[in-house]
């Protein structure tokens, strides 16, 4: 064992002295961080002149939102809303009345969550008008509506919509608000992140193999004591840490600076509050953290596929080109739900899992009868597809001929 974790270390020091490890590592934190601060910069116009700064901005509404902050979303709060909104002029850019800014963007939180149950009950678009039509008191019946238009719109089976609308039946009603800015920031980056993160992942272990066969060391290595088994084990164990050490660094990039910005407000706040129609019955802080899980464990295959590739095709450029190119075409891949297996599959992949819509999908994996959402399933087929490309990559190493 102590023999594992002496070789361990040095196979770190391998990782650590390389320039590129360094040079992708330093440009991932620095984008990361970066776009913590991203939405921040520049100024808000209207009509052509800047009325303030999109920092400003977040500090106004982040304050109107805190004074909300406790309250339930029933009749009185929608009736104050809609109150509000009552005193702005009918006109295309009505966001840049004085009217708007004066009563209504105090309110403009609780105005998202009354439009986004409206958009799926109503056959036309949601103007202010539906909503200063709409009845208060008929809030939870419409979301409901809203939730069952939603499900039989979708390619599901009979099992899932069962499933979703037992999972509905536990949201509680009427919602508690909350001021939630600082998480759905971090939920909606997080896919950005993602990729930022598997390019330092594949950049960083391309070599961990592919530079044995380069610098003619795998000759070396294969004739010492350990270098059959516990040196190859040793490649393996501080890929994969690697990369999970880099996730965890990635996404605490990412959270910190983002909750100092905006606050930590709104953690306990249910996931119905950023998005009200979900069926799921989660609080935002678990919301965010099995994302978090999804993307470890995303992080994990990424590092095994690397490795895999970095002993089959003994060139680090390789790896990084074939991993590389398939990222970015799946940027542009998109299925439409129809061809449900194949958007499954899509769904399914590490990309994928960053987005909340991925991990939270009203698809699910259906075993015996049973149904797995995506956070059940994945994490079980990633690890049994990590343990076969580990396996292979040892034997690859193991028993390639040596030139």
């Amino acid at each position: 064992m102590n023999n594992l974790k002496t070789l361990i270390g040095y196979e770190y020091k391998k990782i650590f002295i390389r320039k590129s490890t360094w040079i992708t590592f330093l440009f991932a934190v620095g984008i990361t961080l970066l776009s913590c601060f991203g939405d921040l910069m520049g100024n808000v116009y209207i009509e052509g002149k800047p009325v303030y700064t999109h920092y400003q901005e977040m500090k106004t509404d982040r304050a109107y939102a805190r004074a909300l902050a406790g309250r339930e979303v029933g009749d009185t709060l929608i009736g104050e809303m809609q109150e509000a909104y009552g005193y702005v002029p009918d006109v295309p850019l009505y966001s840049a009345t004085e009217e708007y800014r004066t009563y209504a963007r105090p309110y403009s939180p609780i105005y998202h969550l009354v439009r986004s149950v409206l958009k799926y009950t109503v056959d036309e678009t949601v103007t202010p008008g539906h909503i200063l039509k709409f009845d208060a008191t008929d809030y939870y019946k419409q979301r409901d509506i809203a939730v069952h238009n939603i499900l039989n719109k979708e390619n599901l089976t009979g099992l899932e919509i069962k499933k979703l609308l037992k999972m509905n039946e536990k949201v509680k009603n009427p919602f508690t608000f909350y001021y939630t800015d600082g998480y759905h920031s971090i939920m909606t980056r997080m896919y950005t992140i993602g990729i930022i993160l598997f390019f330092t992942i594949i950049i960083c272990l391309a070599p961990v193999f592919a530079n044995e066969y380069y610098e003619r060391t795998d000759q070396l290595l294969l004739t010492t004591r350990y270098g059959k088994n516990k040196g190859i084990l040793a490649k393996l164990s501080a890929g994969i840490s690697f990369g999970i050490g880099i996730c965890f660094v990635i996404l605490l990039t990412q959270i910190v600076p983002t909750l100092l910005i905006y606050g930590t407000d709104g953690w306990n706040a249910q996931i119905q509050i950023i998005n009200a129609t979900t069926a799921y019955h989660f609080n935002v802080l678990q919301s965010v953290l099995i994302l978090c899980g999804m993307t470890v464990t995303a992080s994990i295959l990424i590092s095994c596929i690397s490795l895999y590739l970095s002993a089959k095709l003994k060139n680090s450029f390789g790896v990084v080109v074939i991993l590389g190119s398939f990222i970015i075409l799946c940027l542009f891949l998109h299925v439409p739900q129809q061809y449900r297996i194949l958007y499954q599959l899509v769904n399914a992949l590490p990309m994928n899992l960053m987005k909340a819509e991925g991990t939270f999908s009203d698809y699910f994996f259906i075993f015996f009868g049973k149904c797995f959402t995506v956070y059940q399933a994945v994490p079980t087929i990633y690890g049994l597809i990590a343990a076969i490309l580990l396996k292979s990559s040892f034997k690859s190493f193991k028993n390639h001929q040596i030139s």
